[in-house]
């Protein structure tokens, strides 16, 4: 199937801003390693998708206050909570107040509450506060006792969300920051294994390998078709994730870094697995696969992506 991008064409076009998130658009595509034709005739869909309303990343932001109908104190409430995670720092209450006063400016051009705090927070995401890692030197202190120890905590916790998440420090490391817990070496480890077993940490084992290996040679790759018919995109979207999903699983089972210079399995998954003639792999999802002797595919040097993106594609 073509990908589908169907826009909600009755959305609501708000004084603020016209085009729908990318939420709102549906994305349909053909996963299967058969490369099977499927017409639809309709499609009928039922909403709300989520389990609850409003969901949890709703009121992550939109806190549950006793506040919400004194719009001044709950803007305060809600900015300080955000600036504090986007920022990843405790808030100074000057940097609410200026918050605060773009809120105060915005509001009578917005219908309600939401709406114009959606604008301030987008402020708060094209900071440079957010967008880089301030090193903890430039950061300022108000001179109090502990303050440097408490900055040099959340400076840990963000290196480590950054590092191996991509992302900001979650509710544990943050309230083991505050604590000043995460300077102790038991604590810090058992951190770092439980972020390596979190689902988020693939990002580390995408971006790492891509930059290591140069994997973006791969995605400009331009295969003669007309000599190797079997290449089309699912193979070499496979190609793409084989080293990354290898790489993964040496971190996450603390395997031999010789692995990567020959090892007796592979990762693979169904197209990936049809490509090397492997047998009983089935399915989209990337699996360990035991090799015998006969195959040579263990190890990052012989994987059909690194080949592939180091030929002229023909």
């Amino acid at each position: 199937l073509s990908e589908i991008y169907p826009r909600n064409l009755m959305r609501k076009t708000a004084k603020m801003g016209g085009l729908p998130s990318p939420s709102e658009f549906v994305k349909l595509v053909n996963s299967s390693a058969s490369q099977g034709d499927i017409q639809i005739d309709h499609v009928e869909v039922i909403a709300p998708i989520y389990e609850k309303w409003p969901p949890d990343s709703h009121t992550r932001i939109f806190l549950d206050s006793s506040n919400k109908t004194d719009e001044p104190v709950y803007a305060r409430e809600v900015l300080s909570n955000f600036l504090s995670r986007a920022w990843r720092h405790h808030a100074t209450d000057a940097e609410i107040d200026q918050k605060l006063a773009l809120f105060a400016k915005i509001r009578p051009k917005c219908d309600d509450f939401q709406e114009a705090m959606v604008e301030v927070l987008a402020t708060v995401l094209s900071s440079p506060k957010f967008l880089y890692l301030v090193p903890p030197g430039r950061a300022k202190r108000s001179g109090k006792s502990g303050d440097g120890n408490r900055l040099a905590a959340w400076e840990l916790a963000t290196r480590l969300s950054v590092f191996l998440w991509c992302s900001t420090p979650d509710d544990e490391l943050l309230e083991l920051s505050a604590r000043g817990r995460l300077n102790d070496r038991d604590v810090l480890v058992s951190q770092v294994k439980r972020m390596l077993a979190d689902p988020r940490s693939r990002r580390f084992s995408r971006h790492f390998v891509r930059q290591w290996l140069g994997m973006q040679l791969l995605d400009f790759l331009q295969v003669d078709r007309k000599a190797f018919r079997q290449f089309n995109p699912s193979l070499k979207e496979a190609m793409q994730e084989e080293p990354i999903a290898f790489f993964d699983e040496v971190l996450k089972h603390n395997h031999s870094v010789l692995d990567f210079i020959h090892a007796d399995y592979t990762m693979t998954n169904e197209r990936l697995a049809r490509h090397y003639g492997l047998k009983d792999v089935y399915g989209n999802d990337f699996r360990r696969v035991e090799l015998d002797s006969t195959h040579r595919r263990g190890g990052l040097l012989t994987q059909a992506g690194l080949l592939a993106m180091n030929s002229d594609g023909k």
